[in-house]
């Protein structure tokens, strides 16, 4: 009799977990990862990077997302950007301290998953590795990620599109080569599917009895 009312306790609180934990899943958590790996050119050949970033979404800009669409976003924020140069060089750019207010649209995919950023430039950064030194800037379009480089710090990331320009470039990512985004859960998450699987076995292991 006593086991069979804990069993109904424990049933109505599994019941209602998997209530709590679905809307959970069912609302989209507001930080993504994106990580990123192209080759870069121009006067840099050899000079293989990649790079990751963090950044916030409110939920209002989630709500009814369209396919293959960029919305302005004023609540979204750049938390951190990194750059590791895996070839010649050999050293990590960190961008998060310029990453204020850079983040200007969200780019959603055929599926309405978000896919991208739009920013303005990110940085200027230096690097102390290559000969000669250069400042470099970050750019994202969607999931393309530009990396631009200039001579001096005062110069404009913009001199990276002038045509025949010796002192400032940029690279591409190539196709196959774009950021990929994906949704970092909340540890309310984590905690709730551990309860579940707790509450599952224990009510498991008392129809054995």
């Amino acid at each position: 009799m006593l086991n069979s009312r804990f069993r109904k306790v424990f049933a109505g609180f599994a019941v209602s977990l998997a209530t709590v934990f679905g809307s959970v899943g069912s609302a989209q958590a507001a930080v993504y990862h994106g990580v990123f790996d192209p080759d870069f050119g121009g006067i840099f050949a050899g000079l293989d990077w990649s790079g990751s970033v963090f950044f916030d979404i409110p939920d209002s800009c989630l709500a009814s997302p369209a396919a293959n669409s960029t919305i302005g976003c004023p609540g979204a924020s750049l938390d951190s950007a990194m750059v590791t140069f895996n070839g010649i060089g050999g050293e990590t750019l960190d961008f998060s301290s310029e990453t204020a207010g850079a983040i200007l649209g969200i780019t959603f995919g055929a599926t309405g998953e978000v896919s991208g950023i739009n920013t303005s430039f990110i940085g200027s950064v230096l690097s102390t590795s290559l000969s000669p030194n250069q400042y470099f800037n970050l750019l994202f379009s969607g999931s393309n990620v530009l990396l631009s480089y200039m001579s001096n710090a005062s110069d404009s990331p913009g001199c990276a599109f002038v045509p025949g320009s010796t002192t400032c470039g940029y690279s591409n990512t190539l196709p196959g080569h774009g950021m990929t985004v994906t949704l970092v859960p909340e540890p309310s998450t984590y905690a709730l599917l551990l309860a579940g699987l707790g509450v599952v076995g224990f009510l498991a292991r008392g129809r054995r009895r």
